[in-house]
């Protein structure tokens, strides 16, 4: 892909050091009236585009085409659209505020969120005391699933064939059909 962000005076001539440009005192202190000098414009040019230049090759590599209007330059129906296209190119940056990333775990039993970064998928466990059999017993997830039913796993701890019955976003019954008594029986559930 392509990018025409660009290096602005990628030679650094004519332009303050690293030390002058840390005291100078329009840089600390902002523009006053009068001229801007063009060392100092050099410079925070230098700074901005090299930033600007590298973050957008970096976009360029992986697929993405960061541009500030349309190549060649031609004039937009809107004054923002430039900004409206670069803008779009740069939400696909992965952030902190893209991770809600939130767990919790107790006595065997918890959910881990992936959150929009990854289409929100969520992963629950738990386990279950089946009683008896051709009962179902309801099991509540932690968190509900938003989207899908989704898939349940049961694993038993002892020789009995659980199956799910009813599931749903909020919850799904557990139950077997053979055999008496008490059961403990894991399971796991993947979801949106």
């Amino acid at each position: 892909m392509t990018t025409n962000f660009s290096q602005w005076n990628p030679g650094a001539a004519n332009q303050e050091t690293d030390a002058t440009y840390a005291s100078d005192g329009q840089r600390v202190g902002g523009a006053v009236s009068g001229a801007f000098d063009a060392v100092l414009a050099n410079k925070l040019f230098y700074q901005a585009s090299t930033f600007f230049a590298a973050f957008a090759h970096m976009l360029s590599t992986k697929g993405y085409s960061p541009v500030d209007g349309t190549t060649p330059q031609t004039a937009v129906s809107s004054s923002n659209a430039a900004l409206l296209a670069l803008a779009t190119v740069l939400g696909n940056v992965l952030t902190n505020a893209d991770i809600p990333f939130t767990f919790s775990v107790s006595n065997l039993a918890g959910h881990i969120n992936f959150g929009s970064w990854m289409g929100n998928l969520k992963v629950q466990w738990g386990s279950i005391t089946i009683t008896n059999p051709g009962s179902p017993q309801s099991v509540s997830f932690p968190v509900s699933f938003t989207t899908n039913t989704p898939m349940i796993m049961l694993t038993p701890t002892d020789n009995i064939s659980p199956f799910v019955t009813s599931p749903a976003l909020a919850d799904f019954g557990a139950e077997y059909t053979t055999g008496s008594g008490s059961h403990l029986v894991y399971w796991l559930a993947i979801g949106i």
